[in-house]
């Protein structure tokens, strides 16, 4: 099969325009070519080649004691006289042949494809997609049989093995109402519990543009197989046609083995952390099959055929694209409904309360003041890289397509980028959150300030993500 591309599909509606006026004119008795015009038994004049017919109307005779068969009347000739010429009678007919025969084959094939040499591209999808497996191994962490988790990112690790066994009320360190309020607002209960669930709103995102790389994978050979098939099935000499069964209606087959992050198996079988709900989000295969009849019995009825099996093309990538659309939508529901606190680490207004007023007793713990001052804003550092990687893949470019093909000119972008800007704030906002409690949590063990948390190497490259973050959160509409 022909691979599609813009000078592909230009070179098989050539081929359609082609077959389909000399086999239009070949059914009316009338042989030759488009470049070089056509001639009919018995009638004294030709039709001129495609490129030269625009000049206008001319007069066809036709030879009426004509011994041979003849060709019929051409397609919107007009008869306009009898006239004699010696012993010879002659019928005399009118005919613009570009506007009459050429131009309207011309109009119905560049219709019928206006807009499909420029459908969007998949490795643009796919492209997005790896940024967006990176985000969901960055967030996502992997609860051990010890009750330890592992990270894709080692620091992020121990940092929180770290956190784990000095900062908790049941860690080494001597309980006090400061780690117990820091382990309740912060600790990696928290930060587990709210990685996972972000985790599984980029995991949502990435299967949808998986999905959308699929659509249009799939989409492209489909229209590249309606045009070669339908080039095919317009040749005057019978060459093919057939049926074609859209793969564009199976996109979303197998899709989880389509947006790969090495992380994603855990956030499907179930979690120990985090809420689990991203099998709702994923966009549901369909078991139709559709099919569309290229060939017919004239020229006309294939192109018929072909204009339809376009338009099928068509409304089955708007099903797929309303499926993710519907899913983002879903994902929306869900981060609406449920707590807050689910999605970011602290949604309220401030450092938490509790945490703020119990970081006013003071211990002298260096281990406690380092995690407050490297530790911390390691973890955080993961919200923001997860936040860096996904805000430069949320443009609509790669979704734009002409004519509205599909679910409108930018597919099912909108929904899609509204889930993105939830997860920039969720991360954002967590990781600004966490970057001050690390703070008060070491000033509390006695750390003098005298240094910027900011300028810690987890964060320092992050500075407009972390600007970007707001401690007060809340679901968009």
């Amino acid at each position: 099969m022909t691979d599609y591309s813009f000078d592909a599909v230009g070179e098989q509606m050539k081929k359609m325009l082609d077959n389909a006026i000399q086999t239009y004119l070949f059914e009316h008795e009338w042989i030759g070519t488009p470049t070089d015009g056509f001639e009919g038994s018995g009638w004294d004049t030709r039709l001129p080649r495609v490129s030269a017919a625009h000049a206008g109307t001319i007069q066809l005779r036709f030879n009426m004691m004509s011994q041979t068969r003849t060709a019929r009347i051409p397609p919107g000739a007009r008869y306009v006289k009898d006239e004699q010429e010696g012993y010879l009678l002659y019928q005399v007919y009118e005919l613009d042949p570009y506007v009459d025969i050429y131009e309207p084959i011309i109009d119905r094939v560049n219709k019928a494809f206006l807009g499909w040499r420029t459908l969007p591209d998949p490795a643009d999808f796919a492209a997005v997609k790896g940024v967006l497996a990176d985000v969901v191994d960055e967030l996502t962490p992997d609860e051990q049989q010890d009750g330890s988790y592992s990270f894709v990112d080692v620091k992020v690790q121990s940092a929180i093995e770290l956190m784990n066994k000095w900062v908790s009320p049941q860690g080494q360190q001597a309980s006090s109402d400061l780690l117990f309020a820091f382990d309740s607002a912060y600790g990696v209960g928290r930060i587990t519990g709210v990685m996972t669930n972000q985790a599984q709103v980029a995991a949502g995102l990435g299967l949808a543009v998986a999905g959308e790389e699929q659509v249009w994978t799939k989409a492209r050979a489909d229209l590249m197989a309606i045009a070669v098939d339908g080039a095919e099935a317009l040749r005057w000499d019978g060459g093919g046609g057939g049926t074609i069964d859209l793969g564009v209606v199976k996109a979303f087959v197998d899709l989880v083995k389509v947006f790969t992050p090495a992380s994603l198996g855990i956030l499907m079988d179930g979690l120990s952390a985090g809420i689990g709900f991203l099998q709702e989000v994923i966009p549901e295969q369909t078991t139709e099959k559709k099919e569309s009849t290229i060939s017919g019995g004239s020229a006309m009825e294939v192109l018929a055929n072909i204009e339809k099996a376009v338009s099928d093309l068509e409304s089955a990538i708007f099903n797929e694209e309303q499926e993710i659309a519907k899913k983002m939508r879903k994902l929306g529901e869900i981060i609406g409904s449920r707590n807050a606190e689910d999605f970011h680490i602290h949604p309220g207004a401030g450092v938490d309360e509790t945490f703020a007023k119990a970081a006013e007793i003071r211990i002298n713990v260096d281990m406690v003041r380092t995690i407050g001052t490297r530790d911390v804003p390691t973890i955080a550092g993961a919200f923001l890289d997860a936040a860096d990687l996904a805000s430069g893949q949320t443009g609509s470019g790669i979704w734009s397509r002409e004519q509205n093909i599909g679910y409108g000119s930018i597919g099912p972008h909108t929904p899609w980028n509204a889930r993105m800007s939830d997860l920039d704030a969720m991360a954002t906002g967590s990781a600004r959150e966490l970057v001050e409690a690390g703070r008060r949590l070491a000033i509390a063990a006695g750390w003098v300030e005298d240094s910027d948390i900011s300028s810690h190497s987890a964060i320092s490259d992050h500075k407009d993500e972390l600007d970007r973050g707001k401690y007060e959160w809340s679901a968009s509409s």
